[in-house]
């Protein structure tokens, strides 16, 4: 089955005001950092189908636009397993900070793979972190085309 085609409804983090490591934010990092099996960042339709339609894309939009910011315990367990988070995540005060550190050493070590020295210093210092998550999954599934 063709996967929907894809409405952009996703919210730029660093332009929105939330609190430090707010739901809104640590969802936002999720949806930039984790990707879909063909490298494009899921969309609002398919991480609520992923879940299995427990949580609406008009619910996930509004989790990550910040006007809802108290999921329920069956919502934020479905995003967990979803995004292969531990559900910790969404509640511990540094949750986005050690997933965008974890991010960073992965990486790195997708960095390392490639032999010349001036295109990692290059791309190491002008990579988005979905760019870095596209980078990092290359890496990890070159070995099973």
């Amino acid at each position: 089955m063709a996967r929907p085609k894809k409405v952009n409804l996703s919210l730029d983090v660093k332009e929105k005001e939330f609190g430090e490591d707010s739901l809104a934010e640590k969802l936002s990092l999720l949806f930039e950092t984790r990707l879909s099996a063909d490298l494009d960042p899921y969309t609002l339709v398919e991480v609520s189908e992923g879940t299995g339609g427990s949580i609406s894309p008009t619910y996930l939009m509004n989790l990550r636009d910040g006007k809802f910011s108290n999921p329920s315990m069956s919502k934020v367990k479905a995003l967990s397993k979803f995004f292969s988070v531990p559900i910790t995540y969404f509640y511990d005060e540094d949750g986005a900070q050690k997933l965008k550190e974890e991010t960073k050493k992965e990486f790195e070590k997708a960095l390392d793979a490639l032999s010349n020295e001036d295109i990692r210093n290059q791309i190491a210092s002008n990579t988005s972190p979905r760019a870095q998550s596209v980078m990092i999954n290359i890496v990890k599934n070159k070995g099973r085309a």
